[in-house]
């Protein structure tokens, strides 16, 4: 298995077993939370590796695709900005999920039980929007969608279509 493999097989054994633990009804509203700072810590770890988590996730779907450069394996140990864009997209999806967990933790210990669950609705929805967008602009920044950029001088000023 993969990396990539890997984490959608921990998440999902985790999550059963996550599901499993019984306790009171504070903590079963704060369980929720369990699963993501999992996936936090998971981002943040993944900075170690040989290739960060939102790199491994984003890879499949988007490269060669919607105006990202191609080639990721070459360009990977050529091109320091790409790591870093990388890098820095894992830091900022663990460091929201992180803050996300500990947020469901305080919600289900301090408000009213009937509120937690829509609170937590909204408290993804708002996550994953802020992360998406912040990540997006981040993106942009590093050169993905510009043709003139560093980041496609260093794969040899490869082109792609609009």
């Amino acid at each position: 298995m993969d990396a990539l493999s890997t984490y959608v097989t921990a998440m999902t054994v985790g999550g059963l077993v996550v599901t499993l633990v019984p306790g009171s009804t504070r903590f079963l509203l704060a369980r929720e939370s369990v699963m993501t700072g999992v996936t936090g810590i998971w981002f943040l770890t993944s900075l170690r590796g040989s290739r960060p988590l939102a790199y491994r996730f984003t890879r499949p779907l988007v490269e060669g695709r919607f105006r990202w450069p191609g080639r990721w394996d070459e360009l990977w140990p050529r091109s320091p900005l790409f790591r870093r864009m990388w890098r820095t997209a894992s830091l900022l999806f663990g460091a929201a999920t992180l803050l996300d967990a500990v947020l469901r933790v305080v919600f289900a210990y301090t408000l009213p039980p009937d509120v937690v669950p829509a609170l937590g609705l909204a408290l993804t929805v708002v996550t994953l929007l802020g992360v998406d967008v912040v990540v997006g602009f981040h993106y942009a920044r590093s050169g993905v969608y510009d043709p003139g950029s560093p980041l496609r001088r260093d794969l040899g000023g490869e082109q792609q279509p609009g």
